[in-house]
């Protein structure tokens, strides 16, 4: 689900070129920055920082995600999203540490707003010509409405979330190092630690602990990517409801996946794979599961397009469980200006998706809890100058359950935002806009079962 950080330290595209989130209607309120400008210091070092901020209002008709049309209250809400980033940029190394703030305030119903605090520190050093260590801390904290948990049109993925007012604590560190072993041949290894707890509308929801290490290699040929992965980690999840109870387990999981670049606009992807979950507690509650999926795309200067299935199987840290999920999206997008010579200022994207998947019980083996979400949406992306940007977007979102891990709920929602951002980040650094994002459930969820499974570039031809 996460494409966290791209093989060369940089944020893989599905991150770092998203459009911006919720959250704005007509209009947006003013807000100040500053900046120190770039310093130059001895040895080739390079001191700088940016500052970036987004403002936007937004309409929603189902503020906490209520199940009934007679508990559905609309409201108008506001959003301001600073943040600030400082760099170090040595001749082996780049350093960055960075904070951003989300708060959300509601018209009318004011307890439904949110305050999240996050802070994050990177560090990428070149160990070698071949090699690049990256090691990175992470902190995020505070409260989260259930309407600022939405899908990026470009993303084109759907995921569910838990209906109320989320609090929410998580922290992480992880390293990860890579090997450009031949020209065509790169190994990789990764480790990390994440504890991440939250409670929902004042009561304790869910608990997780968890501790991964993993690895592989990746092979390059004309027009093929081929990488194999495997990992190993140990998962502690505790959980409130119907699947309530502290689990322990090891999960050992091992998956394939396969590129191929069909002429100048075709791509398509292949991955598959096997998770097994070990349960410390009892013999009964061992369960294999199987994840992959394919993907296909067409990319062209005009625009381009792509559909999806994937099967995953990874912890939801807002329920604390084990969550196996089926989904097809398809995702498309046009640029409505610019030539052959240049690239369009303007930009419309769409995305649908449904997915359909269940829980886990690893004290009985059983699955338990189904739901389907469907989620549609369309966005129109301006850019105005590499430092402005503004947007405009629907969402539709439905999901259903069987009651016993998620509430139903449908949503509208209609938001404007525009973001400015003044100094920009060396290079291999992330910038202060993916700070900003940390706080969604697609980014604090879960180290990906094999670690690497999800963090190629994606599938845009390179």
């Amino acid at each position: 689900m996460s494409n966290r950080n791209s093989g060369d330290g940089r944020r893989s595209a599905s991150t770092r070129h998203r459009p911006a989130r919720p959250a704005g209607l007509v209009g947006a309120s003013a807000f100040a920055m500053c900046m120190a400008a770039p310093v130059s210091l001895a040895y080739a070092q390079q001191w700088s920082a940016g500052v970036e901020g987004r403002a936007s209002v937004g309409y929603t008709d189902n503020v906490r995600s209520s199940a009934g049309e007679a508990e559905m209250a609309g409201d108008v809400f506001y959003r301001l999203r600073p943040g600030v980033g400082g760099y170090l940029n040595a001749p082996r190394a780049t350093v960055f540490l960075g904070y951003a703030l989300d708060v959300l305030i509601f018209q009318q119903n004011r307890q439904s707003n949110a305050l999240t605090h996050a802070v994050v520190g990177l560090a990428v050093i070149e160990t070698s010509e071949r090699g690049q260590l990256q090691v990175e801390g992470e902190a995020t904290f505070g409260q989260i409405n259930n309407v600022l948990l939405q899908t990026e049109p470009e993303a084109g993925s759907v995921d569910f979330v838990p209906a109320g007012d989320n609090t929410f604590r998580n922290l992480s560190v992880s390293e990860r190092f890579r090997w450009q072993a031949s020209e065509r041949t790169r190994w990789f290894h990764n480790a990390g630690i994440r504890s991440f707890d939250t409670s929902n509308d004042g009561a304790r929801a869910s608990a997780t602990l968890g501790v991964q290490a993993g690895g592989g290699f990746e092979v390059a040929t004309e027009g093929n990517t081929f990488d194999v992965s495997s990992n190993v980690r140990y998962l502690q999840l505790e959980a409130a409801g119907a699947l309530g109870g502290e689990q322990d387990f090891v999960d050992v999981g091992a998956q394939a996946r396969w590129r191929r670049v069909l002429g100048e606009s075709w791509v398509a992807a292949l991955q598959g794979g096997a998770l097994f979950a070990v349960n410390t507690d009892a013999d009964v509650g061992d369960r294999l599961r199987l994840v992959g999926g394919a993907e296909l795309a067409y990319f062209a200067r005009w625009g381009g397009a792509a559909v999806s299935y994937r099967r995953t199987s990874d912890p939801n840290l807002f329920l604390g469980v084990i969550s196996t999920a089926d989904s097809v999206t398809a995702r498309a997008f046009l640029p409505l200006l610019g030539g052959e010579e240049q690239s369009s200022p303007l930009t419309l994207a769409t995305s649908i998706g449904r997915q359909w998947g269940n829980g886990l019980d690893l004290d009985t083996g059983m699955d338990r809890g189904e739901w389907t979400t469907t989620l549609a949406d369309v966005a129109l992306l301006w850019a105005i100058r590499p430092a402005l940007r503004a947007s405009a977007r629907y969402q539709f979102a439905d999901q259903r359950g069987d009651g016993t891990l998620l509430p139903d709920y449908r949503r509208n929602t209609v938001t404007v935002e525009v973001t400015a951002t003044y100094g920009g980040p060396p290079q291999q650094a992330p910038s202060v806009s993916d700070l900003a994002e940390r706080e969604t459930a697609e980014e604090i969820e879960a180290m990906d079962a094999g670690g690497e499974f999800d963090e190629g570039e994606g599938l845009a031809p390179r």
